[in-house]
């Protein structure tokens, strides 16, 4: 008896939970550790954010995400020391960025 391909036909579907879980885990597997910088770097930091507002200076930030680069040009507008955060403005719209995600600031 020969049904070619038809025995394994129905194996090739999946339902959308098994779909789910598995793009998930892919997901999971391509997540990064946070970089944890140290005391220099951290000031060397601090100092290039100060220099960019007292000179009213373009910056570009690199920031931490798991799952994808990310990076910000623009103007530093506002620091919020309490919450520690900055206002950064590109051309048409603001963002506020949390300071514990930022990994590295250079002068434009």
């Amino acid at each position: 008896m020969n049904r070619g391909n038809l025995l394994w036909t129905g194996s090739r579907m999946m339902l959308a939970e098994y779909r789910q879980l598995l793009n998930e885990r892919f997901k999971e597997m391509e997540r990064k550790q946070k970089p944890i910088l140290d005391e220099q770097q951290k000031e060397w930091i601090a100092e290039l954010i100060s220099q960019s507002m007292v000179n009213d200076l373009a910056v570009v930030i690199d920031l931490f995400d798991p799952y994808q680069e990310k990076e910000i040009t623009g103007k530093i507008l506002k620091i919020d020391p309490q919450l520690r955060r900055l206002k950064v403005t590109d051309q048409e719209d603001y963002t506020w960025i949390t300071m514990d995600n930022i990994r590295n600031v250079s002068l434009v």
